[in-house]
């Protein structure tokens, strides 16, 4: 899956800190949850967004299961069953006014950046497995966590990241080669190499690359 558990590290004691109330829009946030034994409002944290993974929750925002089965109970955060995985949904009204939050406190960049370098690490892992087949889990778990693709390139593209940009691009050609997303993985591939000229060469062959197979299907 893609909140695979070596993607990225456990957010270390230096990370952003966390407030009552505040969100990550795309992936983490963190809410005032009230324990009902004492009244004593607590801060929790729960990834959001696009849908995410219970993996990805703990590797993104620190979140553990009990975190996410607090918010659960809270009526916070809602859990579906996806492609036989639990996914995790936010409330559109709660997550709207996190996000505000968060803005307010100047720290929704760090957050972003964590969650588009898990997402380039995620696409990385599962690159050389070639999920060029729709039954596959490979293709149908980057399936599942498409838009969460699309905020971080998105949010790279619009802080000027381009080696971020390249190496989600390049990891999802095979993806995009095969699914529903074939033209938009063209004028993915395309942004992300129009200010590629000073990226390693590397990145910007793997995106070329991609380039290439997504025009041949």
């Amino acid at each position: 899956m893609l909140g695979l558990a070596g993607a990225l590290p456990a957010p270390a004691a230096a990370a952003p800190a966390w407030n009552p109330a505040q969100d990550l829009e795309g992936m983490c946030a963190t809410l005032q949850v009230f324990d009902g034994s004492t009244s004593k409002g607590y801060v929790q944290r729960a990834s959001v967004g696009y849908g995410f993974t219970t993996t990805a929750a703990e590797r993104v925002c620190g979140a553990h299961r009990e975190t996410l089965s607090a918010l659960v109970a809270a009526n916070l955060v809602h859990e579906r069953v996806v492609g036989g995985a639990v996914r995790c949904y936010m409330l559109e009204t709660v997550r709207e006014y996190a996000v505000e939050r968060l803005l307010e406190t100047g720290e929704a960049g760090a957050w972003h950046r964590r969650h588009a370098e898990h997402y380039a690490a995620g696409a990385e892992a599962v690159e050389d497995e070639h999920p060029a087949s729709r039954s596959g889990a490979a293709w149908q778990d980057l399936e599942a966590e498409h838009d969460n693709f699309r905020a971080a390139l998105d949010w790279s593209r619009d802080r000027g990241e381009v080696e971020l940009q390249l190496r989600i691009v390049g990891a999802l050609a095979y993806f995009w080669a095969t699914s529903d997303h074939l033209r938009e993985g063209g004028v993915r591939l395309d942004a992300a190499l129009r200010d590629a000229a000073d990226a390693p060469a590397a990145l910007r062959a793997r995106a070329l690359t991609g380039v290439s197979r997504v025009a041949q299907d």
